[in-house]
């Protein structure tokens, strides 16, 4: 549903199912990159203080 509302911000020639499942897939991947690094975040905090 959410592919269906935003393909309204796009020219019709981006609608298609292909850029669509792209930018799910950039969509998906920009969020796991996120919880990946607040998950990882205060280990890494730590280390850069021990380190520098």
């Amino acid at each position: 549903m959410a592919a269906v509302v935003s393909n309204l911000y796009y020219p019709k020639v981006d609608r298609t199912v292909g850029h669509s499942i792209s930018r799910m897939a950039i969509d998906l991947g920009d969020t796991a990159i996120y919880n990946v690094s607040a998950e990882f975040w205060p280990d890494i905090h730590h280390w850069l203080q021990k380190t520098f």
